[in-house]
């Protein structure tokens, strides 16, 4: 089945934002192995429930942002030896009809056996999404199921234009633990013991 991207345009509270999506048919659900198979982007497409989704590169505000993430993050881990840190493009095989490319990605050294030269094959210990407004449904809700039923340890999700900051601790129930940061509130978490993180540095760097 080819692939192919064409703008649509969102619903009416949306309608001058166009985006791109793959046509592909809500019927025909795609397995990872197929998507494995289709050749490297650009485009960038990931796998959500069985269907083939693709948008366009995000913008200032949304890079600037993962940036001050990469830099706050990769450097603690590096230097207390906590694991790897990555950023997308890069495929995270959750499921059988689920193959993300988080906006950064976490894998401490106890998981690194997921780490492979196509991608990671598991749950990462965190994964971060920086929202869009075609993106953000999908972020909350989907993403977040499956990033609770996979095992991923937090989940962060990031909004640059309502600079919210939610984070979601998934415990050894998997019920999901949500706390929302305020620009004036710091943030600590268990996976990267010593670390503090200005929420308004993050957002002030946005572009």
């Amino acid at each position: 089945m080819p692939v192919s991207c064409r703008p649509i345009l969102l619903d009416a509270q949306e309608k001058s934002i166009t985006i791109f999506r793959v046509v592909s048919s809500p019927e025909r659900l795609w397995t990872a192995s197929e998507y494995r198979e289709m050749p490297e982007g650009p485009p960038w497409i990931q796998l959500v429930n069985g269907q083939l989704v693709c948008e366009p590169s995000p913008g200032l505000r949304h890079q600037g942002l993962l940036l001050a993430l990469v830099e706050a993050l990769s450097g603690h881990v590096r230097a207390a030896h906590l694991g790897r840190v990555y950023f997308a493009p890069l495929d995270v095989y959750l499921s059988d009809h689920d193959v993300f490319q988080p906006d950064l990605i976490f894998v401490s050294c106890a998981r690194e056996d997921i780490l492979a030269e196509d991608g990671i094959h598991g749950a990462p210990d965190l994964t971060v999404e920086i929202v869009s407004p075609s993106s953000a449904r999908r972020d909350s809700v989907h993403k977040l199921q499956v990033y609770r039923t996979s095992g991923v340890s937090e989940y962060w999700l990031i909004d640059p234009v309502a600079q919210t900051f939610q984070i979601t601790h998934f415990g050894a129930h998997r019920d999901g633990t949500a706390r929302s940061l305020q620009r004036n509130e710091v943030l600590r978490s268990p996976l990267f013991p010593g670390l503090v993180i200005v929420i308004a540095d993050l957002f002030g760097s946005g572009g």
